[in-house]
């Protein structure tokens, strides 16, 4: 074998080593530059990182559900290159996608109008024009922004325009008067106008169904009881949870106790006076407080719809007198007010 042959196995060694190397120094120096070029300002309008929100405003990127946050660079090879920050389900990204500069001017002009880009927000870019393919974060020593909180979609008491209440329970006297009434079924309805999701002025209309005790109607013949008001009031609500209130609703008005009995009326323990019907009533002024829970139904939408339970005290003046001999002078009396506690359970929508 000659010198020369030698000296041509040799160059071509050395020229099939270096090639790819040289190949690899190219490819690897616009990434390295992009890396390390500033962010580029797009506009004034959005500074020098493109955010999700102003990513929509514009019409930016519609392509990238997953956007977080664009930052701009010059490009080596002319244009400009956009690195965008992705997350989904995989945890953050990024991707980089070049940006004609025909494309970064007609953006820039749309900004200038304050107009959204009209089909520019997304350019196609061959996968070989594509600096490097989408690939994870790297680890830059901190943690990237986090996420602005989802919005609060959950619609507050206040974004109705009336409210209404009805509710249903039972009531009981703590006063004499339990003595002649029994225990009574309460339904009420109510209506509110929110001036603010904490403050409920409320109207409302009460009906109490009740009986008389066994022992009276031993001496009255068979008989009824019942209950109503008519209340103006307000409720003071508070937040407990993300979807649970407290309140304290606060109510004065006029209250009606009415009883009503037949047949055979005592008197005294000597006259006996007998009647078809006899109908007493006592009416007077009052206020009640309840204090309460209420939790948000189904889900979220125009109107709100609330479960509400609450616990009740009511307190009025009542006439002590229930019965009276003429001749004798013999009364059944009660005190000369009338309380009364109770629990009930209701829904409240808007309207």
């Amino acid at each position: 074998m000659g010198f020369t042959t030698v000296k041509r196995q040799v160059r071509a060694i050395l020229v099939a080593a270096l090639v790819p190397c040289a190949s690899l120094i190219v490819f690897c120096a616009p990434a390295s530059a992009v890396q390390a070029a500033e962010p580029v300002i797009l506009h004034e309008a959005v500074g020098d990182t493109l955010s999700r929100d102003e990513a929509l405003r514009w019409g930016l990127f519609p392509d990238v559900p997953e956007l977080r946050l664009v930052v701009f660079r010059i490009a080596p090879t002319g244009g400009y290159v956009a690195r965008l920050h992705l997350d989904g389900p995989d945890g953050p990204r990024l991707r980089e996608r070049n940006v004609p500069y025909s494309v970064w001017e007609s953006w820039r002009d749309c900004l200038d109008r304050g107009v959204p880009v009209d089909g520019e927000g997304a350019p196609p870019v061959p996968g070989a024009a594509a600096l490097w393919p989408e690939a994870c974060l790297p680890d830059l020593g901190e943690a990237p922004p986090p996420l602005p909180a989802p919005p609060d979609t959950t619609l507050p008491l206040s974004a109705a325009d009336w409210v209404t209440l009805v509710d249903v329970g039972y009531k009981h006297s703590t006063t004499r008067f339990g003595d002649y009434f029994t225990d009574m079924l309460l339904l009420g309805v109510a209506v509110g106008y929110p001036l603010r999701d904490w403050f409920v002025p409320t109207i409302g209309f009460q009906v109490g169904i009740g009986d008389l005790q066994d022992d009276f109607e031993e001496l009255t013949g068979n008989g009824k009881s019942a209950h109503y008001a008519l209340e103006l009031g307000v409720q003071l609500r508070a937040p407990l949870a993300a979807e649970t209130d407290v309140y304290l609703g606060l109510a004065g008005g006029y209250y009606m106790r009415s009883l009503r009995w037949g047949g055979t009326l005592y008197y005294s323990y000597l006259d006996v006076y007998e009647s078809g019907s006899f109908v007493r009533e006592f009416s007077d002024w009052g206020g009640a407080a309840r204090f309460g829970v209420q939790w948000r139904l189904g889900a979220r939408g125009a109107k709100p719809r609330l479960l509400d339970l609450s616990v009740r005290y009511e307190f009025y003046g009542a006439e002590a007198s229930l019965l009276e001999n003429p001749d004798t002078g013999a009364m059944f009396t009660a005190e000369d007010r009338d309380v009364w506690v109770g629990v009930s359970l209701g829904l409240i929508v808007g309207i």
